[in-house]
This record gives structure tokens, sequence and C-alpha cells, in this order.
């Protein structure tokens, strides 16, 4: 089984990230994949259109590396911190360049799996937003919904608390094993 987990945190060492990890490491027989929208060279879509006729995006980046990810891999893994109500703007930033895939397949199903973590600073956060463009991905990318691990309450921790750990990783091996 091959995992990728694409991150859209802006630092390699924040909460949404760490998650990633432990979530990954539950995953122990899977070929896991880390993208990291932060440190590459992705553009915002221009919504020009080009890609409804051709299905491929005219914008020549590196989101093209995790277009090929997203093909090769079978379970997707969407983590984020929660902005505003909503993904970080990394992540929304992938998540529209994927309007060339909906147009090359509409939503056409590849056997994959997709799931979130989405990690809210505040005691209370609303994740509704961000599942739902989560489950809009998962549907564009001809994927079956994973569901999805949210966690309150972050700003300011340090380290992982004892029972976040123990939902990271409760969440990678339940993902894991529903798909091996």
């Amino acid at each position: 089984m091959n995992a990728l987990f694409v991150t859209g945190s802006a630092r390699r060492n924040s909460i949404t990230s760490r998650l990633c990890d432990i979530a990954a490491s539950a995953m122990a027989d899977a070929d896991i994949t880390f993208i990291r929208p932060h440190e590459m060279n992705i553009e915002h879509c221009r919504g020009c259109g080009s890609c409804s006729s051709s299905g491929k995006c005219v914008i020549r980046d590196d989101m093209h590396r995790i277009y090929d990810c997203v093909e090769k891999n079978e379970i997707i893994i969407l983590a984020t911190p929660i902005y505003f109500s909503g993904p970080s703007s990394i992540m929304k930033q992938v998540i529209d360049r994927f309007q060339c895939v909906w147009a090359a397949s509409k939503g056409k199903k590849k056997g994959k799996a997709v799931a979130l973590i989405a990690a809210g600073g505040s005691p209370s956060p609303v994740f509704i937003n961000t599942i739902s463009i989560a489950k809009a991905f998962a549907m564009t990318v001809g994927a079956e919904w994973s569901g999805e691990l949210i966690i309150g309450g972050t700003d300011g921790l340090e380290e992982i608390p004892e029972e976040m750990f123990r939902e990271a990783y409760s969440f990678g091996s339940r993902i894991a094993a529903s798909h091996f």
C-alpha cells in the first residue's frame, strides 16, 4: 500500500506536521510519501479554463509533482491547520489546482481513498468547511472518503499530549487497516 500525506502547514515541525508523522508511524507496512507544498513553487489557479478542454493545467510549476504523487498513491491524506474556519491558504491553493483533474476524469472512481487531518488552535474550532472541501477533493480525484481526524485546542502546544498522540496513531492505523 502507498500513502501520501500532503501537509498544508507552513512550518515543518508544526502540530499538523507532527500529527501526520504520528499517523504515518501507525502505517508500518505502507510506503509513505510526504509532500510539503510550502517548500515548493506552486502558483495559484488562474481560472483560465484551459484545462476544461484538455484536462491539463497550463501552469508549469511543482504542482505536477503533486499530481503524479496523487495518481501513484492509493491513500491520500490531506493535513491542514484551520485558519478562519477553513484550510490553510497553502492547502486551498493545492486543492484549487486539481480543477484539471476534474476536467479530465469527472470524478471517475480510481480505487483510492482520501482522509483529512485538521488541527485547530481554539478549543472549539469550526471544521465543517474544511471537511466539505476535503470531501470535494476526494470526489475530484475519484476517491472514497475515509474520514477525518479533527483536533482542537492546539494553540500554544509545545508537545503532542498523550490523548492527541493516541488519536492520531489510531487514525493512521484505521486508515491503513481499511486499505490493506
